[in-house]
């Protein structure tokens, strides 16, 4: 008989006498080194009996971090012997306290142990296990509005287990699990909600339903916040030149002002020391004319670069710190509208904001974006949804009447649902 096989038929036989001594509740180190580096982990499946060896159960051994879907997974298969003794002899040092995830499976039965941590300096023998009938855990994941819930992905991690939304509603059920406790990542495949971890707990046979939904929360991504002093928003780091310039109607013959006066040509220079709750925000007084038709004055973010847009789409919601006097209607540009005729293409799609007389944080949904009154595009009910996909800018322009002071001081405005990469 070969030295290696030699080997291998002792490792077999421990781990075989090992279990029937005890019936361990954690994982045990065998004494000895590898020769080699390898990290051996070994142990002994029964049936549901706890007696009768799970000969041929399939046993696989998996990284306890590992993701389902991670495009280079590590998977490590044995099939158990007649006594129902296994043996994982992991190549290379790099695996050395490395935690995994073991499971095993014979005729519809399934086993689980988790987090055995590999040893070079040792094999590291596995629990004794026993065969159980699975178990499975139901629930419903809930997303912002009308979200489409197959988007999301429950994982088991450390496992090869991975399900989606079976409905839009976010129905998921998650079978075949074995008795034991599990992480679980909850994601979104559109990056448009915030990760979600949990641990949940399996039995034997039976089906968990868990009783309250899991509500995921959108991904923020903050537009500016002003601190940088600049003229440039943060979106400036994913999108080249996105960039804020204040505005009135003088370009149209209005005679209405703004304080400072210099915002005009340099936008940086309404940039104050006095943020919401720290840092820097912006802050200018809006004078509108007593005689022009249409007064109008404010700030602007150009989100797209010149001739571009940026796909809306993912937006739940946008919010902002705000303080003033008076109101603002805050508004997003896009194609579908610009595209109108001259003189029937102002009707962009916004909401009006009243400036308190303290800070306060105003979170403005998507489904409260409608047309300016009275414009083409009031009058032909257009909606968000239809305006999404083409958005080059945020606007807050004064929504006072003639010859009234607009005081406004903006700070910390974010973006609800819309990753960074949204903005590539």
């Amino acid at each position: 008989m070969k030295l290696n096989q030699i080997k291998y038929s002792i490792l077999i036989g421990l781990a075989f006498l090992l279990s029937l001594t005890a019936k361990c509740t954690t994982t045990s180190p065998l004494a000895g080194g590898t020769e080699n580096g390898e990290a051996k982990i070994a142990g002994v499946i029964y049936n549901m009996d706890e007696t009768t060896p799970a000969s041929g159960a399939v046993v696989t051994l998996l990284p306890a971090d590992q993701k389902p879907l991670d495009s280079t997974q590590v998977v490590f298969v044995d099939t158990a012997d007649k006594q129902g003794n296994f043996l994982f002899a992991i190549p290379g040092k790099i695996y050395n306290g490395i935690a995994f995830n073991c499971f095993a499976k014979l005729q519809g039965k399934v086993s689980f142990r988790n987090s055995i941590v590999a040893r070079t300096d040792s094999t590291v023998i596995v629990p004794t296990v026993s065969l159980l009938n699975p178990g499975s855990i139901s629930g419903k994941i809930q997303l912002m509005g009308t979200d489409d819930a197959r988007r999301i992905r429950i994982s088991v991690i450390g496992s090869q287990i991975a399900v989606s939304c079976s409905d839009s509603m976010g129905t998921f059920r998650l079978d075949s699990l074995a008795q034991g406790t599990y992480a679980v990542n909850i994601s979104d495949t559109l990056n448009g909600y915030v990760p979600y971890d949990t641990i949940i707990a399996v039995s034997a046979g039976i089906v968990t339903v868990i009783s309250q939904s899991i509500i995921l929360t959108p991904v923020t991504f903050l537009l500016d916040n002003f601190d940088d002093g600049d003229g440039f928003s943060l979106a400036n780091s994913v999108l080249t030149n996105s960039a804020w310039y204040a505005w009135n109607d003088s370009i149209n013959g209005g005679k209405s002002t703004v304080t400072p006066a210099s915002v005009i040509s340099n936008f940086a220079t309404c940039i104050t020391d006095v943020g919401a709750y720290r840092g820097k925000s912006v802050h200018c007084t809006f004078v509108l004319d007593k005689v022009y038709p249409t007064p109008s004055e404010g700030f602007t973010c150009v989100l797209a670069p010149q001739n571009g847009y940026v796909d809306f789409t993912q937006l739940k919601s946008v919010s902002f710190y705000i303080q003033g006097k008076d109101s603002v209607r805050v508004s997003f540009t896009s194609k579908k509208v610009s595209d109108f005729p001259a003189g029937r293409n102002w009707g962009q799609l916004g909401a009006v904001v009243a400036c308190p007389p303290t800070w306060q944080k105003v979170t403005v949904p998507v489904s409260l974006l409608k047309p300016q009154p009275y414009s083409v595009q009031d009058s032909l009910h257009m909606t968000w949804n239809m305006v999404r996909d083409s958005v080059d800018r945020l606007v807050f322009g004064t929504e006072g009447a003639r010859g009234d002071t607009v005081d406004v001081w903006l700070d910390n405005i974010t973006f609800e649902g819309m990753p960074a990469s949204s903005f590539k």
